[in-house]
């Protein structure tokens, strides 16, 4: 489980991911009798120190659940400076909700990486099909 503390806290538990940052009052929301993450946050976190195809997978579940803005979520970045933010920026920039599963997702950044320009859901006409380059587990 991966936990982020604000830099005043020390969290020490066998099986927790600790990291510490900075935290404003409106990244996270109360939940029972503890807070956390608030959905923009948690896009953030996601994308933080994490493999490009693997940030864009999970940024794009929450874009598809509408869990959080693209625009919102692009700003919310753009002013961030902490570390691994960059490589954020770039997930933010590769996200695409109409992917349906993490397989396509992670399957179209490596597309993307290789210099090409995969479109999520392109159908190639009336009763044309393909096979679904997600319906395999990738690597």
């Amino acid at each position: 489980m991966e936990v982020v503390s604000p830099l005043d806290r020390r969290v020490t538990r066998k099986g927790i991911d600790l990291r510490r940052t900075d935290l404003e009052a409106d990244e996270s929301v109360p939940w029972g009798t503890v807070r956390i993450a608030s959905p923009l946050r948690m896009a953030l976190d996601l994308a933080l120190d994490r493999p490009l195809p693997d940030a864009v997978a999970d940024l794009d579940a929450v874009l598809r659940k509408e869990k959080v803005d693209r625009g919102e979520l692009a700003a919310y970045v753009a002013g961030r400076n902490e570390r691994g933010i960059v490589a954020a920026r770039r997930a933010v920039a590769l996200v695409n909700p109409l992917a349906e599963v993490r397989p396509e997702s992670r399957i179209r950044v490596h597309l993307v990486l290789a210099g090409l320009d995969p479109v999520p859901q392109f159908f190639g006409g009336a009763g044309l099909s393909a096979p679904r380059p997600d319906s395999h587990k990738v690597p």
